[in-house]
C-alpha cells in the first residue's frame, strides 16, 4: 500500500517516549481479558496512503477477536 505513495499517514496514539504512533488499528470491541480495559470510543487508529495520481488507499486493521458491533463504551454486544 505504501509502496510509491507520495506521503503516508499514521492516526493512533502517541508514544509516551520517542517519536512515532502505535495503536493504528481497532482499539475496542476486545472480549473480557486483558486488553478489554483499554476498549474505548473515538480512538481508533488507521493508515492512509496517498499517491502521486491523488488516489488514496486506507489500511483499517482489527485483532480476529474483536468484534465490531460494540456499544456506546466500545465494548462487544
Amino acid at each position: 500500500m505504501v509502496t510509491g505513495s507520495t506521503k503516508v499517514f499514521a492516526f493512533g496514539a502517541p508514544y509516551t517516549t520517542g517519536k512515532g504512533v502505535h495503536d493504528v488499528h481497532c482499539n475496542q470491541g476486545d472480549p473480557p481479558g486483558q486488553f478489554q480495559h483499554l476498549d474505548g470510543i473515538w480512538q481508533d487508529g488507521c493508515v492512509f496512503a496517498s499517491k502521486a495520481d491523488g488516489s488514496l488507499s486506507a489500511y483499517l486493521g482489527k485483532f480476529s477477536t474483536q468484534s465490531l458491533n460494540t456499544d456506546n463504551n466500545g465494548l462487544p454486544i
